[in-house]
C-alpha cells in the first residue's frame, strides 16, 4: 500500500492487532504536527496532532517550527497512542508527549 504522504518520513510504528497498523511521523506539508497514519489493511486515513509552534518571524532557526521526530505507542489496555518527539532545533528545540 502508497502511504499517502507526499513528502515527509514515517518514524514509529505500532499495531493492536489485524486491520489496526498505526505510523506516526512528519508530513513537510504540516512541518509544526505530528502526523498520525491508520491502515485498516485496505486503505490509510491520516490525522495530525495539535501545532507546537506558532511560526514567528525573526527566529534563530527557520526550522524552529519544524517536528524532527516521532516515535509512537499503543498504551496497553486502551485505545490512546502516545508519541515522544522534538521540534525545533539547536537552543529552540523543545520535548513533547501529546496522546492520542
Amino acid at each position: 500500500m502508497e502511504v499517502p504522504v507526499r513528502l515527509g518520513a514515517p518514524h514509529g510504528v505500532t499495531a493492536s492487532g489485524p486491520g489496526d497498523l498505526r505510523v506516526g511521523g512528519i508530513d513537510a506539508d504540516h512541518a509544526g504536527q505530528v502526523l498520525f497514519l491508520r491502515s485498516d489493511g485496505a486503505k490509510w486515513s491520516r490525522e495530525y496532532g495539535p501545532p507546537f509552534r506558532v511560526h514567528e518571524e525573526g527566529r534563530r532557526y527557520e526550522e524552529t517550527d519544524d517536528v524532527n521526530r516521532t516515535g509512537i505507542a499503543r498504551v496497553p489496555g486502551t485505545t490512546a497512542l502516545r508519541a515522544v518527539g522534538s521540534v525545533g532545533v539547536g537552543d529552540d528545540g523543545d520535548d513533547f508527549v501529546p496522546r492520542h
